[in-house]
């Protein structure tokens, strides 16, 4: 396709994300659904605009303000010319705009003027930059927000060694490389991205798709032996299934999710691939019966997701400050329900992939005045060499090349 249609399909593309009521990834994927004529080149072209326009939303929009001077109708091409110039330097993007040329040293010029601002320069809103300032030093809060606005690694987690050999072939025929990761056992990185359920490995569940920070949250659980575990907030199944091969062969992981089309989808996932400790259980009455009877109950609780930032840059823009609040409080309801699931001497493993404080270490705070407290697994973190103040495990891009994760893992007294 020609680079003028495709500079249209990213006008019109961002002019429907651009009200922020919707996830960007559910709009671009119903966009790419209608347009079966795009080809991968030409999508893969469009992702990048799109998502590099949505990362830099407030730096480019104060320099079209600054330098375009008046609202016109043709804001959307503007904007990819100023993040053409500034980012990709696409000659043939360029070459499409001849008009704004002569604009090019007043955008530079006031470009160098606002990235004196890191909330500008980084395009984040001032009241997420000051959260960040909560857990994030002044000294790494550049390199923090620069990871936030690279695109994440796509990671894997190896179910069974023995095809390792046979997987970096399929990778290897479609130009892509497979490279162990620095923390997780089982974690690699794919080189570039493919489409796994082509791959018949996949369907033999020979891999999962899951970043590493989701795979290290599951390890921190310590989950090991004959144990019985409640996965209270099962969503897609990621930690249910790697926690189902920690465990021995009498373990059992119980799956629960209150969105019933969750469940589904995850029981779609288990179909054939041969996992044999795993029960799905299908209604809140049924799960009742089983209170105080688990080893470890994981509750991977609904948040804001503001650490999947570099996957979902529009976070930046649909969050809220009061999203916050109102998350924090659904979460110390969870909390609350599910600790009666845990029994004496059991333990109870507390997720969010935020990196709010008040989504995380409030929650603790608050809900280990009961009869819980926080368990500081010393060999852990000495095992994976990560870092931490009184027990919690937090990860973060810029340092273990992560989604933001922060875990608590708690023992009933």
């Amino acid at each position: 396709m020609n680079i003028s249609s495709l500079i249209n399909h990213v006008c019109e593309l961002y002019s429907s994300i651009n009200d922020w009521n919707r996830p960007a990834d559910k709009v671009i994927s119903e966009y790419f659904k209608k347009r079966k004529y795009l080809g991968s080149k030409d999508r893969t072209f469009i992702l990048k605009f799109i998502y590099g326009i949505i990362r830099n939303k407030l730096l480019l929009e104060e320099l079209h303000t600054k330098v375009f001077l008046i609202h016109t109708k043709n804001i959307f091409n503007e904007l990819i010319y100023i993040f053409n110039l500034i980012f990709e330097k696409n000659e043939l993007v360029n070459s499409l705009f001849e008009d704004y040329k002569h604009l090019n040293d007043k955008i530079f010029e006031e470009y160098k003027s606002l990235t004196s601002d890191i909330t500008k320069k980084y395009s984040f809103p001032e009241w997420m930059i000051k959260e960040f300032e909560k857990i994030i030093s002044k000294s790494n809060m550049e390199l923090f927000l620069e990871s936030l606005n690279s695109a994440a690694p796509i990671t894997i987690r190896i179910v069974k060694n023995e095809f390792l050999d046979d997987l970096e072939v399929a990778l290897n025929k479609r130009n892509a490389e497979l490279l162990k990761c620095k923390f997780a056992p089982h974690a690699y990185y794919v080189s570039k991205r493919v489409n796994f359920p082509e791959i018949k490995l996949f369907k033999k569940g020979v891999f999962e798709v899951q970043d590493e920070g989701s795979q290290l949250v599951t390890l921190f659980s310590g989950a090991k032996g004959n144990i019985k575990i409640l996965d209270a907030c099962a969503g897609a199944g990621g930690k249910a299934l790697y926690l189902s091969l920690l465990i021995d062969e009498e373990g059992m992981v119980y799956a629960y999710d209150i969105d019933s089309e969750r469940l589904n989808s995850f029981k779609k996932r288990l179909k054939g691939k041969g996992y044999s400790k795993i029960k799905i259980i299908e209604s809140k009455e049924e799960l009742q019966k089983l209170k105080n009877t688990f080893d470890l109950v994981v509750i991977d609780a609904p948040c804001t997701g503001s650490g999947t930032i570099r996957r979902n840059p529009d976070l930046k823009w649909r969050l809220k400050k009061e999203d916050i609040l109102y998350r924090s409080n659904i979460q110390k309801e969870i909390l609350n329900e599910y600790a009666d699931y845990v029994k004496n001497g059991g333990f109870l493993l507390y997720i969010t992939c935020s990196f709010f404080v008040d989504e995380n270490e409030k929650v603790i705070e608050d809900f280990s005045k009961s009869n819980f407290s926080v368990v500081y697994d010393k060999q852990f973190f000495e095992k994976f060499n990560i870092q931490t103040i009184k027990g919690e495990l937090r990860l973060y891009p810029h340092i273990h090349n992560t989604d933001g994760f922060t875990a608590f893992l708690l023992k009933k007294n």
